[in-house]
């Protein structure tokens, strides 16, 4: 055909081109005619095979059609006549499942009524041997009763079953109670301590939280506590289990407390640390002369030398964290939370802080009565003014307040009153601080004690204000604290001071009482009789104090304003010193004058020389007498001291007796008024101050 005809082209005439120059062959015409009329002819059948096929189809369908037609009729047919049947198989299924239930009912029925036959030999036999059946029998029972409770409450096994649930109640008590008893007998001794070494080492390196406590009973015993509370808890009066309990626990707490009390290696707070004069050493004098002044032996002198040079003598103060208080204090914490942890473990919510509150209560009291004990110590010595044992109050409430919040952990578990009154106990405590601190400074300002050292050492006054002074500081923040303006408002819980807030508080009560130490010292110099022995005894007070005062430990509190109170008191110190050389050695220079003299020397010239040797001899040997009896318990002091009276005196006692002794003033008696030479004269004055 003819390209383009009723819309079709051969496909193989496609790639032939018109346009193709060389004429084509006959053959390859007629070839390509005789492949196209065989497509065309292969289409044509295959258009035919598709129509009937067509055809055939479409018979098929109107026969399903018919089918289909029929077979719904049938299926209608069939559900009208099936109908009377599903009806009667739902009665049928009815019917039996209501026997079902029928002999279900029974059954648990004929449960009930032969229960307290077969239950009373498990309750007879009691829940030691297997506890976990003994309960599942309770069980039974009380379910046994709540049936004749709503069906036949008049049944004569109510009764049985009723006697039954006491007779195992009263058994389940019991084996409460042995096991609590058993195992509550007594601590371990070594793990408390452990415990309380642990709980220390904790807070010492500033845990947030405490470690939890493992359980002090075995897993064993506890889970066996826990099975019989629980079914006990669900009783009308389970009271008695919770009495039991407490009873016994409350027993372990406190015996943990005493025993942590006894451990502690402790000074008796009773025993009150006396503070003693730094006494002078032995001395030797010139000549013999009476006296009533007590000499010191050089023992007790190097004593009172290492206590200015900053260490503590044998008559130190107290020692920090020594009273049995404190172990008290720490050994309730450990029992409370090792009684916490296992109480949690036993008992509901609902029923932890009734246990808690009635074991915690009764341990929290005793130590409330322990503390009164010791407060009321501290007030016994604060009437006595021994102010040195007062500081285990304020290691108290230290230790009060930095387990507050571990202890707030139990304490508000149990109940919150109890806190309150922990609250309350330390509050007492920073009350009686707070009362220490200032009637501290009162008893300095108002100090009437006319016993003064007779050496001119420094008084104890000094010595007992100065050290408890830097004593406090170890303390500084609790010193602080409870000199805040608003403490009695702090019932609630103390506002604890620190840093330099701490350090300001604590410096504007330390200047004051330095400064009336200072006004009070001055006061008592004006009795005694000797002008240089007041002196004396002012310049080694000042010195005593400002040796204090230059620690780095006074230094860190008072900042700058130590070197003002340093510098204001070695002025006064300078002050004392000019004063003390012009009235010990005035008189003494007084004779010392001199001329030149040449020749045969006059009647007069030689009582005149003869007169101011006799003067000298008896003024030095006066002043010796004097100065060997007292004391200067700092070597550096001493040896400034000593060395500026051989400057003064040394020189001038030079040139007057090179002038003189061997002018030929005295011919019959020369050693009369030739008893020291410039050597004996050094010699004395560095034996001054009782130095061997």
């Amino acid at each position: 055909r003819p390209p383009g005809r009723d819309g079709y082209a051969d496909k193989s005439l496609q790639g032939v081109s018109m346009d193709d120059e060389q004429p084509r062959s006959l053959s390859a015409i007629v070839e390509l005619r005789q492949r196209c009329e065989d497509k065309l002819k292969h289409d044509e059948a295959k258009v035919e095979f598709l129509q009937s096929t067509l055809e055939r189809t479409g018979q098929t369908v109107g026969e399903m059609e018919s089918l289909l037609k029929a077979f719904k009729q049938q299926l209608t047919t069939i559900e009208r006549m099936m109908a009377p049947v599903h009806s009667e198989t739902a009665l049928l299924t009815r019917a039996r499942f209501n026997m079902q239930s029928v002999l279900t009912n029974v059954q648990q029925l004929e449960k009930y009524y032969s229960l307290s036959e077969r239950l009373s030999p498990v309750i007879d036999q009691g829940p030691a041997y297997k506890l976990a059946d003994y309960l599942a029998a309770m069980d039974q029972i009380e379910q046994g009763l709540s049936y004749f409770k709503q069906s036949n409450p008049n049944h004569q096994d109510v009764r049985k079953l009723r006697a039954l649930r006491r007779k195992g109640q009263q058994a389940l008590e019991v084996e409460f109670e042995k096991l609590l008893e058993r195992f509550s007998s007594s601590p371990d001794r070594d793990k408390i301590m452990m415990a309380l070494e642990d709980q220390e080492i904790e807070l010492e390196g500033g845990a947030d939280e405490l470690s939890p406590l493992s359980l002090v009973l075995d897993t064993d015993t506890v889970e066996t506590l826990c099975s019989i509370v629980e079914w006990l808890v669900r009783t009308e009066d389970h009271s008695q289990c919770l009495k039991t309990y407490i009873k016994y626990r409350s027993s372990v707490l406190a015996t943990i407390m005493d025993m942590t009390r006894q451990l502690s290696p402790l000074t008796p707070a009773s025993k009150t640390p006396r503070t003693r004069t730094p006494a002078r050493p032995q001395s030797r004098v010139l000549r013999r002369a009476s006296t009533s002044i007590r000499r010191k032996d050089s023992k007790s002198r190097r004593q009172t030398e290492a206590s200015l040079g900053g260490e503590e003598d044998a008559t130190g103060a107290y020692t920090r964290g020594t009273d049995p208080v404190l172990q008290h204090i720490r050994g309730y914490l450990v029992g409370a939370r090792q009684e916490f942890a296992l109480a949690e473990a036993i008992f509901s919510e609902e029923e932890l802080p009734i246990v808690l509150r009635g074991l915690l209560h009764p341990s929290l009291e005793a130590l409330r009565v322990s503390i009164k004990s010791n407060l009321e110590i501290a007030g016994r010595h604060l009437r006595n003014q021994s102010f040195f044992t007062l500081l285990n109050v304020f290691d108290v409430l230290g230790e009060l307040h930095h387990k507050s919040p571990h202890y707030a952990y139990v304490l508000r578990e149990a109940d919150g009153n109890l806190m309150a009154s922990y609250q309350l106990i330390t509050h007492s405590v920073a009350e009686v601080a707070r009362s220490i601190t200032l009637e501290f400074q009162d008893y300095i300002h108002s100090d009437q004690s006319k016993k003064l050292p007779e050496d001119a050492t420094v008084h104890e006054l000094t010595v007992q204000s100065v050290k408890f002074l830097g004593s406090s500081i170890t303390y500084c923040e609790a010193v602080a604290t409870v000199l805040r303006p608003d403490l009695p408002e702090m019932k609630s819980g103390l506002e604890w001071l620190t840093g330099q807030a701490a350090h300001d508080m604590l410096a504007d009560w330390i200047r004051p009482a330095i400064a009336a130490l200072q006004s009070n010292l001055s006061r008592k110099a004006r009795d005694y009789l000797e002008e240089s022995v007041a002196a004396v005894f002012l310049i080694n007070n000042y010195n005593y104090i400002v040796h204090y005062l230059q620690s780095e430990r006074f230094n860190q509190v008072l900042g700058k304003g130590a070197l003002h109170d340093v510098e204001a008191l070695q002025q006064l110190m300078t002050k004392e010193r000019d004063r003390y050389e012009k009235v010990t050695w005035q008189p003494v220079l007084d004779s010392l004058q001199h001329e030149s003299v040449s020749g045969q020397l006059t009647k007069k010239e030689r009582d005149v020389i003869k007169a101011r040797y006799a003067s000298f001899n008896e003024t030095f040997t006066k002043v010796f007498a004097l100065q060997a009896e007292l004391s200067v318990p700092d070597k550096v002091l001493r040896e400034a001291i000593t060395n500026r009276n051989v400057e003064l005196v040394l020189p001038k006692y030079k040139h007057f007796d090179e002038a003189y002794r061997h002018s030929g003033f005295s011919v019959k008696n020369p050693e009369k008024y030739l008893k020291f030479t410039p050597s004996d004269v050094d010699s004395s004055i560095r034996h001054f101050f009782g130095v061997m």
